[in-house]
């Protein structure tokens, strides 16, 4: 399994009330998460940030699953590989 570094452009939402010079300045933020590449396809890219091998069942888990929109994804840069 990779690990992988994506970048990518996520919304900003304000829950303050703000003046309008204020709401002037707000912008996407650019986020960086690296976690292991589960799945990538057009439409997404899965990211999880751990595994839990389950010996009783002989199966692994997975947790903390993140899956980001493709039309946000900046770069993916591969850091690494784990065998399984």
């Amino acid at each position: 399994m990779k690990i992988v570094e994506v970048t990518w452009v996520d919304a900003v939402i304000e829950n303050e009330h703000l003046e309008m010079e204020a709401l002037s300045l707000l912008a996407p933020l650019v986020r960086h998460n690296v976690g292991y590449l589960f799945w990538q396809d057009e439409e997404k890219v899965v990211l999880t940030f751990g595994t839990i091998n389950n010996l009783f069942k002989g199966v692994t888990g997975y947790d903390q699953a993140s899956a980001i929109p493709m039309c946000m994804v900046k770069d993916i840069k591969v850091l690494g590989e784990i065998n399984e």
